[in-house]
């Protein structure tokens, strides 16, 4: 079965004791709580860690207009399909430091004027989840659902400690995505950080 919405939803039913669902606009209860709620479950769990498969770096445009906060002088876009903002960095060929920044809105205020580079958490589509992280997202779904679709808070409880236990999980395999960054001493060693 391929990965979507409506898979994923089965499987966090599925878990709850409930037969899966085929499709989330149907008039059944389960389809009904997993239709409302999948969304808001999907992007606080997309939010919630700096997933190295949702990461999307984008250059950032200046805008035409100043700022209407004082102390900032240029504004810049935020992509509209952003959920969280990982790191705002210079942009590549600018000069300077990773700069201060406020964001207000979907606004970036800084005093930066050479555009900016930021690295924000998006919405893959489904199919693009790795497992460590689909697992960890239907035992969420299943916290999430389990109220509603079951009336029974020890359900709850339980698939919010499992969903707990799989986030730590499929966060340390996420984080072996990126190699260590070597420090270099002022005596010439290196060290892993």
């Amino acid at each position: 079965m391929a990965l979507t919405d409506v898979a994923l939803c089965s499987r966090a039913l599925i878990l709850l004791g409930e037969a899966p669902i085929t499709s989330l606009e149907t008039e059944s209860a389960p389809s009904q709580v997993a239709n409302t709620l999948y969304a808001t479950v999907l992007d606080a769990a997309l939010a919630s860690y700096p997933w190295r498969f949702a990461l999307v770096e984008t250059t950032l445009a200046k805008e035409s207009s100043a700022p209407a906060n004082e102390g900032w002088q240029y504004a810049y876009q935020l992509p509209s399909t952003y959920l969280h903002l990982n790191r705002v960095m210079v942009a590549p060929g600018a000069r300077g430091s990773i700069p201060n920044y406020e964001v207000v809105g979907e606004l970036i205020y800084t005093n930066v004027s050479d555009g900016l580079l930021v690295e924000t958490i998006q919405r893959p589509v489904e199919s693009k989840f790795p497992p460590h992280f689909v697992k960890f997202l239907v035992y969420q779904l299943a916290s999430d659902f389990a109220i509603a679709v079951t009336e029974n808070a020890d359900k709850w409880d339980v698939f919010s400690k499992l969903a707990e236990r799989e986030q730590r999980i499929a966060r340390h395999v996420d984080s072996r995505q990126r190699p260590s960054v070597a420090i270099v001493s002022d005596a010439g060693l290196v060290t892993d950080r």
